[in-house]
């Protein structure tokens, strides 16, 4: 069985998920994705042990020829993974690799996702005020809710166009209007962020971002595609609304919770 749970020391969260393949995308970012829905991004620098017990310090914002190493983890079953309250996060593979995150407050934060709609966020390296989720709020990994989006299939049954990148959890949607103009919502259920950018021919009419999306939904409705993007923060909460139709219309709205 895998899943998720709270260390019995009560300082982090134990992941497991024994036996699953895992998967490796590099960007600015180490992206450690398994088969089956779990995914860990990791922007700071951090040590590969590997089955030959060398040792390297890689560094995701460096060269990425220099991140080699981590490559022989593709296809590598995960053994169990750790994330704990300081921000480290430990990864232990079947062939003897092990992977370590220090906690570090210079770089972003690391994050770890599982396939029940839960995030990890390392919030003791946030540069924000944490907010308080399931209970834990002093810093270090919390759980909170991972953006819920719209099924790909359900999507390119509406007639639009989906995207998928490769970078796990990141994917793109775009809706033709009537008029010519061409909308597209970008989403990353990894980071919980959305953007929605809509062009007039080759001009860039309007971009709008969303750092802290909760859902994301991708319909027809009244004879147009419809682009709906909540939010929510610390005390803010969100609702975008794109209709694209004969011509595009815009609803942004902020509320204070």
């Amino acid at each position: 069985m895998s899943g998720i749970r709270r260390r019995g020391d009560d300082d982090g969260w134990d992941f497991d998920i024994a036996g699953r393949a895992t998967h490796i995308a590099i960007d600015c970012a180490v992206v450690i994705a398994t088969s089956d829905g779990y995914s860990f991004r990791i922007e700071q620098p951090f040590r590969l042990i590997d089955a030959d017990r060398h040792e390297h310090v890689l560094v995701p914002e460096g060269d990425p020829l220099n991140l080699r190493p981590v490559l022989a983890l593709e296809r590598t079953n995960l053994a169990s993974a750790r994330a704990f309250d300081d921000g480290r996060l430990e990864l232990d593979f079947v062939d003897g690799s092990m992977l370590r995150v220090p906690g570090d407050e210079d770089h972003e934060p690391g994050e770890a996702s599982g396939p029940f709609g839960l995030k990890v966020v390392d919030l003791a390296s946030h540069r924000r005020r944490p907010t308080a989720v399931d209970g834990h709020s002093d810093g270090g990994f919390v759980m909170r809710a991972r953006l819920e989006v719209s099924h790909l299939d359900d999507v390119r049954e509406l007639g639009v166009m989906v995207e998928s990148s490769e970078q796990p959890g990141v994917a793109s949607s775009t809706a033709w209007a009537g008029d010519g103009d061409a909308v597209t919502l970008t989403w990353d259920e990894i980071a919980g962020a959305a953007s929605v950018r809509w062009l007039d021919g080759d001009q860039e009419g309007l971009v709008l971002e969303r750092e802290a999306a909760s859902k994301i939904s991708v319909r027809a409705e009244g004879g147009c595609v419809q682009f709906r993007v909540w939010s929510r923060s610390q005390d803010l909460g969100g609702e975008l609304v794109v209709r694209v139709g004969a011509g595009v219309s815009v609803r942004d709205a902020l509320l204070r919770l």
